[in-house]
């Protein structure tokens, strides 16, 4: 069953009420809010054992053994690997004296993994980060306009990174449609229009991994419990890649290859 969440605190506690209500024997969801609105929820759905995948975690929680979460998918090792790249592309060609800008919500806690990641490989190069806060429900609309303003306010940023791919929906046609020249803009978790982005040139690079596999090691691990079986690693990473506009064109988007041909070969459905 799958249940829709609206980006607010009281979306969110109420859809995990409704998970509970549905006696399930796993639940899987995606980290959008503080996990303290879910307190609460998190610790009835542990004491009845059922089992929880968080998908973007942030780093103040750990997963397997005793933890309330069970597994992780997009979890806070593959965070800080994503964030890891990130930074590594910037530190690759960048000038010490570059400013480099984060946007973020401070709200999500998988941004501020990627902020304190990123911040501390800049920082031991020799560089720094800024950060720019906006909301993850501005993504689309009122989000670009801002981005568009501050960079009007802040024409020196060199590098404009985004802790999501998503956020950067309608910003760089934004930013071209106000006259402003494109920061190179770089990111994490792409979609085809971020691919389409790069290969156009309006984002320098994005760093895709195995997103989709990610889910199906949450299916893995489901399926593990199911008969019994432990699970190996609660937090699988995968495989990783940095995309620019000279592979953009033959990057995998979310499922590389050997998915979903092996989990089904390992589950003995092929």
């Amino acid at each position: 069953n799958t249940i829709v969440s609206e980006f607010t605190p009281e979306s969110y506690a109420s859809s995990f009420d409704t998970a509970l209500q549905q006696k399930p024997d796993y639940i899987t969801f995606a980290v959008t809010m503080p996990l303290t609105v879910i307190k609460k929820q998190l610790e009835k759905a542990h004491e009845a054992g059922i089992a929880i995948f968080p998908g973007g975690l942030g780093p103040d929680y750990k997963v397997g053994g005793d933890n309330i979460m069970t597994g992780s998918v997009v979890g806070n090792k593959l965070n800080i690997a994503f964030s890891t790249l990130m930074a590594d592309v910037v530190i690759a060609e960048a000038k010490a004296s570059d400013k480099v800008v984060l946007v973020q919500d401070p709200a999500a806690p998988a941004h501020v993994n990627t902020r304190g990641t990123i911040e501390a490989r800049l920082k031991a190069a020799g560089g720094k980060l800024g950060t720019f806060d906006v909301k993850l429900a501005d993504t689309g609309t009122a989000m670009p306009g801002q981005i568009v303003s501050y960079l009007q306010s802040n024409p020196d940023v060199k590098y404009l990174l985004f802790a999501d791919d998503t956020l950067t929906s309608g910003v760089p046609d934004a930013i071209k449609s106000a006259g402003l020249p494109l920061p190179k803009i770089i990111g994490q978790h792409p979609s085809g229009q971020q691919l389409k982005f790069i290969q156009d040139g309006d984002m320098y690079a994005s760093i895709v991994a195995d997103t989709l596999g990610s889910f199906w090691d949450v299916g893995d691990m489901m399926a593990r419990l199911s008969i019994g079986a432990p699970i190996p690693d609660p937090e699988p990473i995968g495989q990783l890649l940095v995309v620019k506009k000279d592979n953009a064109a033959t990057a995998p988007i979310g499922l590389f290859e050997g998915a979903p041909d092996s989990y089904l070969k390992a589950w003995l459905l092929q």
